[in-house]
């Protein structure tokens, strides 16, 4: 679980404090019970909420579905009618959350967007099979996800050629998402090629996991010489991105690899298995990277390596330098930071936009509708600790006051960066009664009212 930085103010107001106050629950008894969750991304974790005083201490069963794909969720419920579940959408799409008892909710889950990278080799020959590597990465790179099962396929494109292969991604726990074909170069000329991840439906729910995405165009070109040992990584990457890198190795050769960047070993060697070698190296700063590949074959190359303190290797003598391979790649700056714009609305009245770790204070009982944006485009997912409420893109505030933190993040993309935020609100006690409060929210629900 990822862990957030709260304000001192925040925990003097939240500590001890319940989702909704017991005054809250006990003032009028809900006569169907309360569904309650925001909208969010597939693939991220979000909450829902159950509030049913006349069902206090017992359990509720959730049936959630979108298309054919259903699911269901207990959620304990305190001695005041109140529970919480985790719940994470597979799918993008309208999903359906009811319970007998319960007006039925809706909450709309957004693709997971993904970046697509493509490795080429950086000294291909002509008229002989190259492998162009794609490997697919989740915009989610708050938390490590190695087990995602990224589905679909990846359409290989030569700009004067047109499509030269497709392959299915393969994905296994621990593993990057990858796809490869094997192309036959024809030619000396140079070549620019993309990759295009193109997702897969889920059977069940007929919606997509994750959004397609596009690699950068590669140019190579394609020499008179076979090389025995390639290197294949992108041209171009960019600082804090995980980046593949593969040497292939020609034939059924044994030995062992190991690669460095500005002298320094990104990896202990590693044996060669089916003739490819595999590496993931995550650049720290900008500026040119030069990358170095020695493939040590037992009684061809027997290069005596040493170490530094400072963890630079030397090689002291090098036997066959057809199995050196030496490659400068451009390393660009981070992505942009994605920008999260929240616009509170309250009556119909826009207020001003919320800023990080800002403080707000709304009137008890009020409804605070959010128009939400992206400097990318990505959807922003919401997390709400206290006692305020949730419902597609409006919070609730307690009739009883207290307050709440809310969390926005927004998944990031080729270009932007992910990003979080928060912002804390507090509720003076007001007038009002809950009941009042209660009919306005059900009938919220009811209309499918948010984003």
């Amino acid at each position: 679980m990822r862990r957030w930085p709260i304000a001192a103010a925040a925990c003097a107001i939240l500590c001890g404090v319940a989702l909704v106050s017991p005054g809250q629950v006990a003032g009028a008894p809900l006569q169907d019970g309360i569904i309650a969750t925001g909208n969010g991304t597939a693939g991220i974790a979000q909450s829902i909420d159950v509030l049913s005083p006349g069902q206090a201490g017992n359990s509720v069963t959730l049936g959630i579905s979108l298309g054919q794909a259903s699911q269901t969720a207990n959620v304990d419920l305190d001695h005041f009618g109140v529970g919480r579940v985790s719940w994470t959408p597979s799918a993008a799409g309208t999903w359906s959350i009811a319970s007998t008892g319960f007006a039925s909710v809706t909450s709309t889950s957004v693709a997971m967007p993904t970046i697509t990278q493509l490795a080429i080799p950086t000294n291909p020959t002509r008229w002989r099979p190259l492998p162009l590597i794609a490997t697919i990465e989740t915009g989610d790179l708050r938390s490590a996800r190695p087990g995602e099962q990224i589905s679909g396929k990846v359409v290989f494109t030569e700009v004067t050629r047109g499509v030269i292969g497709e392959a299915v991604v393969r994905s296994a726990p621990g593993a990057v998402a990858r796809a490869r074909i094997d192309w036959m170069v024809p030619g000396t000329a140079t070549f620019a090629v993309t990759a295009a991840f193109v997702p897969s439906a889920s059977p069940s729910s007929g919606g997509f996991a994750y959004a397609a995405s596009t690699s950068e165009l590669a140019y190579f070109t394609a020499g008179l010489d076979p090389k025995p040992v390639q290197l294949l990584m992108p041209q171009t990457i960019r600082v804090g991105v995980p980046t593949f890198v593969a040497v292939n190795v020609d034939g059924d050769r044994k030995g062992s690899v190991s690669v460095t960047v500005d002298g320094r070993a990104i990896s202990p060697d590693k044996p060669v298995d089916g003739g490819l070698v595999e590496f993931l190296w995550t650049p720290l700063s900008k500026g040119t990277a030069d990358v170095e590949v020695i493939f040590h074959e037992p009684g061809v190359d027997d290069a005596r390596r040493s170490s530094t303190s400072d963890g630079v290797r030397t090689d002291t003598q090098r036997v066959d330098l057809s199995h050196v391979v030496d490659q400068e790649i451009n390393v660009l700056a981070q992505r942009r930071p994605n920008p999260i714009s929240v616009t509170p609305v309250v009556d119909g009245v826009a207020g001003a936009p919320w800023q990080n770790r800002g403080l707000v204070k709304y009137p008890a009982g009020s409804r605070v509708r959010l128009v939400m944006s992206t400097g990318s485009g990505t959807a922003v997912d919401l997390e709400v600790l206290g006692n305020c409420l949730l419902s597609g893109n409006s919070l609730f505030m307690p009739v009883t006051g207290g307050g709440c933190v809310v969390r926005f993040s927004a998944p990031g993309g080729p270009e932007n960066s992910s990003n979080e935020a928060e912002v804390l609100i507090t509720v003076p006690v007001g007038s009002g009664t809950l009941a009042d409060t209660e009919q306005n929210l059900q009938g919220v629900l009811k209309s499918g009212g948010g984003r």
